[in-house]
């Protein structure tokens, strides 16, 4: 078969995937807004239900069990505990089914994967709450106690702390989740906890070790089947619950040690990669987190390999996929919708998130590891007006940031990390001027547009006279810069001095660390800031 006709088998294979993509956005368009609101479910009663899906571990479900038992005996309601064995045979469990006698067990004849194990495990759960827990998992013994305090009306799952049984792994998973975006697809993530910190929001509660509100989450099984056999459903439990007014919340003091990938161990690690990846043009086609257009993800589902691509052309799904779709257009995207922007999981208890100005921050040099004293004063100045603003942080430099910058930067709203700086062109005869080209280069001015365009700050601050250029980008929105005059002089009569004052004369604001900079610049309006204190707005 030529390439011409496998792209228009493609195309007409996945047309009514992309119709029902493009239908959903098209009404979206057509409807008003549907703004989302805090939202509370019906009163609960004490009890709990665990839910074990297990296949084909019977040795690893022992030492789960196990640890279970100490658990629940730490927790004063009652506990019932449900597993679910499917694609294994009976008789590799009889001596677990009599040890453990008291447990609810059913057996599947078939593989149903994680999906499908959790929702037939659910059928006949009477209880308001139930703690999904991966038959490789085992509970710390107040893990239980820990977290069944947290319940309340309003939240949809609570996560537990998930470590590695073997401490030296990186820690890939970790319990507590966010996202970044790449080439328009959705890459979700475990952040490391910060030991400081306490019970906090977040994007969705893993399925391994998290206790979830019974009612919602059968309800969301049945419009997530698409995710089957496994992977990145979770994550669209909880971009659907936040979009209904539910919470998510992570609880550090509830602790699981998990086997990695033991759950899923059957499956050739091929197989496992091709579904996670089908599943991420799954995520962004029903939730939007990156903003892609239908043409965006049939191309991206076109690279797929063809056992993917006939899946996402089945037509089952289309009905949930047009209602997830449509649900997810006419509500506020969440956070991170630029491509390279990282959603900032643990904001602070308390933040008014939505209720302040947003203030897009642009640095032209990295901020971490804050090793100057520069670099502390700016961390320092960003945390003390993140109390009034939501930040949106866009830095140069970002091959320099530590892998886990988010922890020192989660007063932010959103963050972005660029680099590709180039060097300054010889040509430009004025070092100064070359300076001023070279830091205010092509891809930063993208991505200010684009962070312009996806996050309509209500004020820009520009930090430090080298990317003062970008003024050249703004709009009606109020324009602040900091400059070090130390740094770069703007005091004489040269050229290049005449066109950095000229610059700084079309920014609402010029920010000074000094009474002395701040004689200099004369008629220009700048505001005198010592020991990151005194910042104001009014421009």
């Amino acid at each position: 078969m030529s390439m011409a006709a496998k792209r228009w088998r493609q195309a007409l294979r996945l047309l009514p995937f992309w119709l029902t993509l493009h239908a959903a956005d098209w009404l979206a368009a057509c409807l008003p807004p549907s703004p989302v609101r805090a939202r509370r479910i019906a009163p609960w009663k004490p009890g709990l239900a665990i839910l074990i899906p297990e296949s084909g571990t019977p040795d690893i479900l022992a030492d789960t069990l196990a640890a279970l038992r100490v658990a629940v005996n730490a927790v004063s309601e009652p506990v019932r505990i449900h597993v679910l064995v499917n694609g294994a045979p009976r008789r590799d469990y009889h001596k677990l089914v009599q040890a453990h006698s008291d447990v609810n067990w059913r057996f599947v004849a078939r593989a149903l994967g994680f999906h499908g194990a959790v929702e037939a495990g659910m059928r006949g759960l009477d209880d308001d709450w139930v703690y999904l827990l991966n038959s490789d998992m085992r509970l710390r013994p107040d893990a239980l106690a820990q977290v069944l305090p947290l319940r309340d009306d309003g939240i949809f799952a609570i996560a537990s702390r998930i470590e590695f049984h073997d401490r030296q792994r990186r820690a890939e998973e970790t319990g507590l989740t966010g996202w970044s975006v790449h080439e328009h697809m959705p890459q979700p993530y475990d952040c490391e906890p910060d030991p400081l910190d306490g019970v906090v929001e977040h994007l969705y509660a893993g399925g391994g070790a998290s206790l979830f509100r019974t009612a919602a989450l059968r309800r969301t099984l049945r419009n997530s089947r698409c995710y089957q056999p496994f992977y990145l459903e979770d994550v669209d439990w909880g971009v659907s619950a936040w979009r209904q007014g539910l919470r998510v919340v992570f609880c550090p003091s509830s602790l699981a040690t998990h086997m990695h990938r033991a759950t899923i161990s059957r499956f050739a690690p091929d197989e496992v990669e091709r579904v996670v990846r089908r599943n991420q043009c799954w995520l962004e086609s029903r939730q939007a987190l990156a903003g892609a257009t239908p043409t965006e993800i049939v191309a991206h589902v076109c690279r797929q390999p063809a056992s993917s691509q006939r899946e996402m052309a089945a037509l089952s799904p289309l009905p949930s996929l047009f209602a997830s779709r449509l649900r997810a257009a006419r509500t506020p995207r969440l956070p991170a919708l630029a491509e390279g922007y990282v959603t900032i999981p643990a904001h602070r208890p308390g933040a008014r998130r939505g209720q302040r100005p947003r203030l897009l921050w642009i640095t032209p040099f990295a901020l971490l590891p804050s090793v100057h004293r520069d670099a502390r004063r700016r961390l320092a100045l960003i945390a003390s007006i993140s109390v009034d603003f939501e930040i949106v942080l866009l830095s140069d430099e970002g091959e320099r940031y530590p892998a886990d910058s988010w922890r020192e930067l989660s007063c932010c709203h959103a963050i972005r990390l660029i680099g590709g700086r180039p060097k300054e062109d010889p040509s430009i005869a004025d070092p100064v001027l070359a300076r001023l080209a070279s830091h205010a280069h092509t891809g930063l001015r993208e991505a200010v547009a684009g962070a312009l365009a996806h996050f309509r700050p209500d004020i820009v601050h520009v930090e430090h006279l080298a990317a003062a250029e970008l003024v050249e980008l703004r709009g009606k929105q109020p324009w602040t810069i900091t400059m070090q005059l130390a740094a770069m002089p703007v005091g004489g009569n040269g050229a290049a001095d005449r066109y950095q004052r000229a610059l700084l004369s079309r920014y609402d604001r010029v920010i000074v660390d000094s009474g002395d900079d701040h004689d200099l610049l004369g008629s220009l309006r700048t505001q005198t800031i010592v020991n990151v204190t005194g910042f104001s707005t009014a421009c």
